[in-house]
């Protein structure tokens, strides 16, 4: 006599086994398109906020057991990773853990979590789209002649003692300059003295 199958964690049917299950199948699916959506609007500054939020935090219209397998799944990220800063976010997980089994939880219970838990991820992306523009914005900076403003990528560059850089032909004229006027030159970000010329009495 054979075994009869465990019913499925998602539909609760006892005719298949859980990674057979075509709604498991469809929510994965439904879960990972999510995760796209936040990461190509979340934090973006020619995106409307509200209808994104909106959107995000709208409930999926499935059954309990489905809503339950969807909640427990996005309960089971704990962080995401920022490549362009080469940094890891943690999820806050007093904010967003259950004050007791997902599987006692009523529907509208399941609702309010899955509420709770997309606004955090929103919230983790927001957050990560800030740092990720200061990054970028000071790598640009860091790229760029203080005194031409011009990129210094494929140029010449000198860098001052105090740890400034500037494309050569901006420096060395600055630095000619202020010895023709003044007998010493400055760095032109924070005038740290850079060369000093001998008094001739």
């Amino acid at each position: 006599m054979s075994k009869s199958l465990k019913n499925c964690s998602v539909c609760h049917a006892a005719k298949h086994k859980t990674g057979k299950c075509f709604q498991k199948n469809l929510y994965d699916k439904l879960i990972f398109n999510q995760h796209r959506y936040i990461e190509d609007h979340v934090g973006l500054d020619n995106q409307d906020t509200f209808w994104v939020i909106r959107n995000i935090c709208e409930v999926p219209l499935c059954d309990k057991n489905s809503l339950k397998y969807i909640v427990t799944c996005w309960l089971s990220i704990k962080s995401y990773y920022s490549p362009i800063n080469n940094k890891w976010y943690e999820i806050d997980a007093s904010c967003v853990k259950p004050t007791k089994p997902i599987g006692k939880h009523t529907k509208l219970q399941l609702e309010r979590l899955y509420v709770v838990i997309m606004k955090k991820v929103i919230d983790i992306f927001v957050e990560i789209r800030h740092d990720e523009k200061m990054f970028t914005k000071t790598e640009e900076e860091d790229e760029q002649c203080p005194i031409c403003l011009e990129s210094t990528k494929g140029q010449k560059t000198c860098t001052t003692e105090c740890g400034h850089s500037f494309c050569s032909p901006c420096f060395f004229t600055t630095m000619q300059s202020q010895i023709d006027q003044r007998g010493k030159s400055t760095c032109p970000l924070c005038r740290t003295i850079c060369l000093q010329t001998r008094s001739r009495y």
